[in-house]
């Protein structure tokens, strides 16, 4: 088992390496560096897209899969053009970013000839998660 040691490290080390290279992942020190990033990422493609930014919120982070998870909550308002536009960029997004779930409620106000009408912008709220690894522990754990 000892002489096996080495050739595990060198495995994991270059498993690492992989990870690191694909871009997949996010790569931060800490867990509240990486759903700083996270935020800042996703509330970036947000306004790029014209859309405006309500709130956006880190939600607990924690562990799937021997990865280290980080999610955040983004309540927006935009359009569907914007929203289609936003979800495109997230779809193809390096660092992985996941849609965990999103709703959408139409924006509507009082009209004194047909009592309410359409905006055309929405509320959206976006679950978004991305993975990350630990660049102060040496990556993967």
């Amino acid at each position: 088992m000892a002489a096996q040691l080495p050739a595990l490290r060198r495995e994991v080390a270059d498993l690492e390496a992989a990870i690191a290279a694909q871009g997949l992942t996010l790569d931060a020190a800490s867990e509240s560096l990486a759903g700083a990033r996270l935020q800042e990422r996703v509330t970036g493609i947000v306004t790029r897209h014209g859309a405006e930014v309500q709130s956006a919120r880190a939600q607990p982070a924690g562990r799937e899969e021997g990865l280290h998870r980080i999610d955040v909550r983004v309540q927006i308002q935009a359009d569907s053009e914007e929203l289609a536009d936003i979800l495109a960029e997230m779809e193809a997004a390096r660092p992985l970013l996941v849609v965990r779930s999103l709703n959408v409620r139409a924006l509507r106000e009082a009209d004194g000839r047909r009592g309410f009408a359409y905006r055309g912008r929405a509320d959206v709220t976006l679950d978004v998660r991305a993975y990350w690894r630990s660049s102060a522990a040496g990556g993967l754990e």
